[in-house]
């Protein structure tokens, strides 16, 4: 555990952000206090294996599955050229 004063942590806050990735807690203090704590944030596990696949067989293709595949290639095709041309 880093113990730190709001001045130390204002003066170093992107070494105690790299200390807290890497494990450590920090606290910091106003006056001998502790006002403040720092420690890594888990983010929840989501389970995304329900995204995929759950439009399957809703969506129809008057004009056959292929088409639509080529139309989506060309709008894929004309966003990226687009993009080049920006920079």
């Amino acid at each position: 555990m880093i113990v730190v004063n709001v001045h130390q942590a204002k003066s170093q806050l992107s070494k105690l952000l790299d200390a807290v990735e890497d494990g450590e807690e920090v606290i910091i203090t106003r006056r001998g206090k502790g006002v403040g704590r720092y420690r890594i944030v888990l983010a929840p596990a989501v389970d995304r294996s329900a995204m995929f696949g759950i439009l399957k067989g809703k969506i129809l293709y008057p004009e056959g599955e292929e088409a639509a595949e080529r139309a989506m290639e060309e709008i894929w095709d004309e966003y990226f050229e687009k993009l080049e041309h920006e920079e």
